[in-house]
């Protein structure tokens, strides 16, 4: 997939168990024509993920204790996706935010849809910088390993 298609296309995965949060928040972001994938389910997260590469996930997942098995396989495959906790289950903490290394933002419920959206457009911002980095650092790569082989 190319830089070019990842910036049109605006993707993000939604991770919910409740149904009527899912089908709400798929309801908004789609509403403001972004291509949304949901998921009730971390195996079918999962799938999405590796399938689709989001740009963007944002999920109620909120316990590194609890969800501590997905979080790792999430670092393990080495996601470029910028993941946004979604609940008013959490507090803004660095130290959580550590504990689960690969959170964007954390973002509770009561803060309202639009403020998700603002953290939303950044974070997909910053998924676009972090993939052309490393489309550049790969490239790079392919052309040292060729001058080498010679």
């Amino acid at each position: 997939m190319t830089m070019e298609e990842k910036n049109s296309r605006l993707s993000l995965l939604i991770i919910n168990k409740d149904i009527a949060i899912l089908k709400e928040l798929a309801d908004f972001f789609s509403s403001k024509n972004i291509d949304v994938n949901l998921a009730s389910v971390k195996t079918q997260a999962m799938e999405i993920i590796i399938m689709k590469e989001p740009g963007v996930i944002i999920t109620d997942l909120s316990s590194p204790e609890k969800d501590n098995e997905f979080f790792k396989a999430l670092r393990k495959i080495g996601i470029e996706s910028q993941l946004i906790i979604y609940s008013d289950h959490i507090t803004e903490d660095l130290k959580y935010k550590k504990q689960i290394g690969l959170v964007f933002a954390l973002v509770k419920r009561t803060e309202g849809l639009e403020r998700l959206l603002e953290v939303y457009k950044n974070a997909n911002s910053a998924f676009a910088i972090i993939h052309d980095i490393n489309n550049k650092l790969h490239k790079e790569n392919e052309v040292y390993k060729r001058e080498l082989d010679w």
